[in-house]
């Protein structure tokens, strides 16, 4: 099912040709990710195959000659099971988060409520996705950064893909992705 089960220290996208990108284009791809952290697998309720019908599997090798002819390009390298990079970082579904304060949170976009929010919660048809919610920080020892507490997910994976699209002055931004 997965290309990786243990990403340790693999990035949580790829970018290519951003410092000097050559044209005003952009070409996203956020559901390319197949690097599924351990805590994906030890969470989950449902069997892993599932988590396919989340993924735009091998959408990333649509981008190789556009990377190779310079064109700008950012890629999901984790499984949008673990994040989904093309979601606010405020798009969470507090019932699936323990310790998150849901007053600060904004109202639950569509895609939340259809449980596809920044941490996608269940899958038409199979139901919900996780065992348990997840962390909003850690709480238990031995737990490292890469395990799964919800604010080192935004810290380490979405905020650090916003920056990159921040720097990136383009017109067009063309999303690569499977849609129904």
């Amino acid at each position: 099912m997965t290309r990786s089960i243990n990403p340790s220290g693999a990035a949580p996208f790829a970018a290519y040709n951003i410092a000097d990108a050559p044209i005003p284009l952009l070409l996203s791809i956020p559901h390319a990710g197949r690097d599924y952290p351990p805590a994906v697998l030890d969470n989950l309720r449902l069997p892993a195959d599932s988590l396919l019908k989340l993924e735009d599997r091998y959408s990333d090798l649509l981008a190789r000659d556009a990377i190779a002819a310079g064109v700008p390009v950012i890629m999901a390298q984790y499984a949008r099971a673990w994040i989904d990079l093309n979601r606010d970082e405020r798009d969470i579904d507090s019932e699936m988060v323990t310790g998150w304060d849901r007053s600060a949170l904004p109202p639950p976009s569509a895609k939340q409520r259809g449980g596809l929010g920044l941490i996608p919660r269940r899958l038409s048809g199979l139901g919900d996705i996780w065992k348990r919610p997840w962390q909003k920080m850690i709480l238990k020892r031995g737990l490292s950064a890469s395990t799964g507490p919800i604010i080192i997910r935004l810290s380490r994976y979405c905020r650090p893909c916003s920056g990159v699209l921040a720097r990136l002055s383009c017109s067009t931004c063309i999303p690569c992705r499977r849609l129904p």
